[in-house]
């Protein structure tokens, strides 16, 4: 993964999920292996993460990515693919 992207595309993928979840999100490697859906309530919030970070970036997750997505780093990592593609 892009680290020059990796950074800020984590932080904002922090910042959003931290208006949909109680758990302490502070910006480590840990984190970035937490599955999504330990994170949230329900699968609703997993897809509104997703569609604030498409609408952000102004970009799509793929359908290939889109069912690749677990943990955080996936997401992070969707999103840099995404914006690898958009470049």
């Amino acid at each position: 993964m892009n680290k020059d992207v990796q950074a800020p595309v984590l932080s904002n993928v922090l910042l959003i999920l931290a208006d949909y979840t109680s758990h302490s999100l502070k910006d480590s490697a840990e984190l970035k292996d937490l599955v999504l859906s330990d994170l949230v309530s329900d699968s609703l919030s997993v897809l509104e993460i997703i569609y604030e970070l498409e609408e952000k970036y102004k970009v799509t997750i793929s359908a290939n990515n889109f069912k690749n997505l677990r943990t955080i780093s996936d997401l992070v990592f969707a999103l840099d693919e995404e914006l690898k593609s958009a470049a």
